[in-house]
């Protein structure tokens, strides 16, 4: 007895339909995977700079035809314990809406982006402080 491709498509689909476990099962992955989709949105906003809903709107309006614009690249020949530094670096960046301002005047401090050059400490302060509650002023 010969099988048809139709065939053993309709006896897959009655098995699975048949089986809750299995159905439950494939809920629960496709839950997972989009929250993993959404931590990768969170991943490419810290290195783009992007909010990371408006990465996930694009990608979910124009597919992997959606590019988002990049901050400068790490260098080409780097090592390997260079790139996790490099990555490190890129997200202790983004600082989270809980940050509280000793956060801010932290990574303020210890920063050395091109506009904290040649600033004082307390003047680094003050940037913190303000960044913070600009970050905020719409929280309240």
């Amino acid at each position: 007895m010969k099988i048809t491709k139709s065939q053993i498509k309709q006896i897959l689909l009655e098995e699975v339909e048949s089986n809750d476990r299995l159905i439950s099962a494939i809920h629960d992955l496709t839950s997972t995977m989009e929250d993993l989709d959404i931590s990768i949105d969170y991943l490419a906003a810290a290195f783009t700079g992007e909010d990371p809903m408006s990465l996930g709107s694009a990608q979910k309006t124009m597919g992997r035809f959606a590019t988002p614009t990049r901050k400068p690249s790490a260098p080409k020949d780097i090592d390997e314990a260079q790139l996790k530094q490099y990555v490190m670096e890129a997200l202790d960046e983004v600082l989270g809406p809980d940050a509280e301002t000793e956060d801010y005047i932290k990574d303020f401090e210890k920063s050395d982006a091109p506009q904290f050059k040649g600033k004082s400490k307390e003047k680094k302060r003050k940037m913190a402080i303000a960044a913070h509650a600009k970050a905020n002023e719409g929280s309240k």
